[in-house]
């Protein structure tokens, strides 16, 4: 508790929000809680990451599968995120298009 740790955003499949805390998960499958909102999370990390839920912001490089019937995305980690219904489309555009970041 308290520690600082250094991540490389390659390692990050995943943000989760909850409140004024947000649930980093990795490709190892660790989950680390950071004492910042998913928005203040959004800005740090850019434009390899998009926010497409009010609740998960993904690295779009690390997206296995999307369950387009349930709004679902599999992330290379195991991990899973909704995608909202108002989100759906710029996500497709940057998916088909390649807009993923570095």
């Amino acid at each position: 508790m308290g520690q600082n740790i250094v991540l490389d955003t390659r390692s990050i499949t995943y943000l989760e929000g909850g409140g004024n805390y947000t649930y980093v998960h990795t490709l190892t499958g660790k989950k680390y809680l950071v004492c910042k909102t998913l928005k203040t999370m959004t800005v740090r990390l850019g434009l390899g990451f998009m926010r497409v839920h009010k609740s998960f912001l993904v690295n779009l490089r690390q997206i296995e599968m999307r369950n387009i019937e349930n709004n679902v995305l599999l992330l290379r980690c195991g991990g899973t995120a909704y995608v909202s219904k108002r989100k759906r489309k710029e996500l497709d555009s940057r998916l088909r298009t390649g807009k993923q970041g570095l």
